[in-house]
């Protein structure tokens, strides 16, 4: 969804909205619409995605709009995060 395309220049749709908050400063609301294409999600101890197998078996165990979400929250610390969803 919008959190994993890019622009014509290849910057990502999460590169695009960290910029226009301001970056880690950035103390205002982000509400997430549709949050339950975010739902798969496993963290290690770090709060990093968590991943399995090795070398060219290695593959993640998140999706990529549950890792941007993350990627969000740890890029704006201080912001202020609603999930919205309709749908479980």
């Amino acid at each position: 969804s919008t959190l994993i395309s890019k622009n014509r220049q290849k910057q990502t749709r999460l590169d695009q909205l960290i910029e226009w908050c301001g970056g880690g400063d950035f103390d205002g609301l982000v509400m997430l619409d549709e949050c339950h294409k975010a739902k798969t999600i496993e963290l290690d101890a770090n709060g990093n995605p968590k991943t399995e197998g090795r070398g060219p078996k290695k593959r993640d165990k998140s999706s990529q709009t549950a890792k941007n979400v993350v990627n969000l929250q740890q890029a704006l610390p201080r912001a202020r995060v609603v999930y919205c969803s309709a749908t479980s």
